[in-house]
């Protein structure tokens, strides 16, 4: 039977403290570290920053060869040409990438912060006459692009036969033959004649010579059949590999025009990350800016109850009373009766002095604030405290922790003052 042994301090300690000083153990500790929204996500903005030029480029690139035929087309009988269209083309192509920096990522960021309106429709409409003016400019462009960039393959030389070789060749024996072949005539002649074993021997001599200028003739014409055959071989390679090269420019140039305008979609992505990083980043540390709020103000003034009015008519018959119900902040339980003040609720407008009645506002900073305002404030408040919680920010949630009990007991301060008004 096993005995059960008990350890007398705790192993696991020594593990924890030697996994958390190991490498693996920094690593994780570092990965799991509550971080801020700017920190945690800053490699995507600065991807989304780099890309987005990195697009801006890539059209420009791309539609540069189209838009400079076109424009080269235009001022071909101005004086220097070439200057004219890259100046025109480079102005109208950075134009556009530069509107759309400014545009779009404006766009996004009114988005953002105010919400949709119907007044960004014509921005709208602009950005998307320059995404595509830009695209169809790199769509048509990326062919010409890549057959201006790459170079088509050009005509081997064939190996050719030297017919002035084979010249060279017969040509000193065929003239070494007539010398021999006159020689003889001439030390055999008698009288101007050549006897019949002479004139055979110098005829067979004249044979000889004729037969080296056949065999040269020969051999110039095998020669020259040969290299006609080896010129028409690589004229039909060479139009083989042009047709080879066509196509795969013709593949290339699509790839490219088709990535140019995968580019325009991902320069709008690009933009509304950066757009929504900062967004988050400022909604972060932001905190209700009281100075900006502009809350009903209430207006209170002591107002007598209505008089009944009954109408006496002939017949004796009264019309019914009729009042007014009062309007403000009251509890269900506590609703007024008649002889109670009745609250007028208006819209204050700037430059103009307004009576507050301290019952039914609060002071903050110099300003009042109704209930309503402060159960805002509130509830701001809680969920900021919340998120932050959710993240781990104690500086943050501390900070609005803070924040949130104070417009708490401004709210409870703020009740005691109605219900005692009521109750007096």
């Amino acid at each position: 039977m096993e005995k059960i042994t008990v350890p007398d301090k705790n192993t696991f300690e020594e593990r924890a403290k030697a996994f958390s000083e190991s490498q693996f153990g920094k690593r994780l500790a570092q990965k799991f570290e509550p971080k801020p929204y700017e920190k945690k996500r800053k490699g995507l903005y600065l991807f989304s920053w780099f890309g987005s030029f990195f697009c801006n480029i890539v059209a420009i690139i791309t539609g540069s060869t189209f838009v400079f035929a076109y424009v080269m087309g235009l001022v071909a009988k101005l004086p220097e040409p070439m200057i004219w269209a890259t100046l025109i083309s480079a102005i109208i192509l950075i134009g556009i990438e530069i509107l759309k920096q400014l545009l779009v990522p404006d766009l996004f960021q009114d988005w953002f912060q105010f919400g949709w309106k119907s007044s960004y429709f014509f921005q709208v409409l602009g950005i998307i006459a320059l995404i595509g003016i830009s695209s169809t400019f790199n769509y048509f462009g990326g062919f010409d692009f890549v057959g201006a960039v790459t170079t088509p393959p050009s005509m081997e030389e064939p190996k050719l036969k030297s017919v002035e070789a084979v010249k060279r060749e017969y040509q000193p024996k065929i003239d070494q033959a007539t010398k021999e072949a006159e020689l003889y005539r001439q030390s055999k002649t008698w009288k101007g004649k050549l006897s019949d074993n002479h004139a055979t021997t110098y005829r067979q001599l004249l044979e000889d010579k004729k037969q080296l200028e056949r065999k040269m003739l020969a051999k110039v014409d095998s020669a020259e059949l040969f290299n006609d055959r080896a010129n028409a071989t690589v004229k039909s390679e060479h139009q083989e590999n042009l047709k080879k090269f066509e196509a795969k420019t013709q593949v290339k140039g699509r790839g490219l025009a088709l990535f140019s305008v995968v580019c325009e979609f991902l320069f709008i992505v690009f933009c509304w990350y950066r757009e929504r990083y900062e967004y988050k980043t400022a909604i972060q540390y932001a905190s209700i800016n009281e100075e900006t709020q502009k809350p009903v103000n209430t207006l209170v003034s002591n107002i007598a109850p209505l008089p009944q009015q009954s109408n006496g008519s002939s017949n004796g018959v009264k019309s019914e009373t009729s009042q007014r119900r009062p309007i403000g902040f009251y509890p269900q339980e506590k609703v007024p009766d008649k002889n109670s003040e009745l609250i007028v609720l208006t819209k204050t407008y700037k430059n103009t002095d307004t009576a507050y009645l301290d019952t039914f506002t609060i002071e903050h900073n110099g300003k009042r604030y109704t209930l309503r305002d402060v159960e805002r404030f509130c509830k701001t408040y809680k969920e900021r405290l919340e998120q932050s919680e959710q993240k781990a920010d104690t500086e943050t949630a501390a900070r609005r922790r803070t924040q949130l009990s104070y417009w708490e007991n401004k709210k409870q301060e703020l009740i005691a003052k109605i219900e005692m008004a009521h109750i007096q």
